[in-house]
């Protein structure tokens, strides 16, 4: 409560008597007729008067403060648990990101491994698609969530999280295609050549990997951490607000 207010409260409370004993005064038909009460009568009651007025401040204020203490200690626990889950969301949707692991297939592309190699393409393609479906699946449920905050800094993390996203699945339909194109060349004459062509594409398309880690997991990550800092100034701020209620007596 306004500081201001609890001094006009108090001596509002203490001037009321004196306010009555001076419209009785003002009214009384004969001036002659003095005002109902001696001294000391005066003296017990504004004892009386003021100790109550003040035993009713302390334990108002006590209340209130009370009151208050409670419903912040309440919104710390809720930020303080909405700091965890959002953290847990934001570090879910980067490590989905992964663009090391769409090249993974480099690990099995050595030229003594070739026959191996092909064995492992359907599947490579098969894992290349549930990625791509699954990044779809958690940023469409994302987007539901946080797709009308109002928060700077999380708008700022969904755009750039979509532009990673769109970035992500065009890389994935990349390698899906020159998978496919190293396959559907196993069974011709000129397989050889596709393969050693493969390989070849594919020590440049991690290039473009590590460039797109750089350039957009490890931005985005920035950002995630833009919105937790955010989240815990504001949990500092109602901590603050709970410290000036009832400070700590120092040791």
């Amino acid at each position: 409560m306004n500081k201001n207010l609890w001094i006009l409260l108090i001596i509002l409370a203490l001037i009321t008597p004196i306010i009555l004993n001076i419209i009785i005064g003002s009214t009384n038909p004969l001036d002659s007729i003095e005002i109902v009460g001696k001294e000391d009568d005066w003296l017990g009651f504004y004892g009386s008067y003021i100790g109550g007025v003040l035993a009713a401040i302390v334990a108002f204020m006590t209340m209130w403060q009370s009151s208050k203490h409670n419903t912040l200690n309440v919104m710390i626990q809720q930020q303080e648990a909405y700091i965890k889950e959002m953290n847990n969301t934001l570090a879910e949707r980067i490590s989905k990101l992964d663009f090391w692991y769409i090249g993974s297939i480099s690990l099995h592309a050595p030229e003594k491994e070739k026959e191996e190699f092909y064995m492992r393409v359907l599947s490579e393609i098969d894992k290349l698609n549930d990625l791509s479906k699954d990044i779809s699946r958690l940023y469409n449920a994302y987007g539901m969530l946080h797709s009308q905050t109002q928060n700077i800094a999380e708008k700022d993390f969904n755009e750039f999280y979509e532009i990673c996203v769109k970035q992500y699945k065009r890389r994935i339909d990349e390698m899906t295609r020159m998978l496919t194109t190293v396959k559907n060349g196993r069974d011709t004459e000129e397989h050889n050549k596709i393969y050693q062509s493969f390989r070849s594409d594919l020590a440049d398309f991690n290039l473009k990997l590590a460039d797109d880690k750089e350039h957009y997991t490890d931005v985005l990550f920035k950002k995630a951490n833009s919105i937790i800092q955010a989240e815990e100034k504001k949990l500092e701020k109602l901590n603050r607000e709970k410290k000036k209620i009832f400070p700590k007596i120092p040791q």
